[in-house]
């Protein structure tokens, strides 16, 4: 994946959806979708973030920019 790797971390927020359906053994299913609206970027791209080391500023970008 180009943006994000194993350990990334990221803010995302959007709106949740929960489909609910019958599977081929006739059991209820689901699955819950997340619309996205934004995401930021918390982790630095070319940095690996310690516990220890200090916050470092997000990178905010539209979510439209990165589909």
């Amino acid at each position: 994946m180009e943006y994000l790797r194993k350990g990334s971390k990221v803010f995302v927020s959007g709106t949740p959806s929960v489909n609910v359906y019958t599977n081929r053994d006739g059991n209820a299913a689901g699955n819950m979708e997340l619309q996205l609206d934004d995401i930021e970027f918390l982790s630095s791209k070319d940095k690996v973030v310690s516990e220890e080391s200090s916050p470092i500023e997000p990178d905010k970008e539209d979510i439209a920019d990165l589909l």
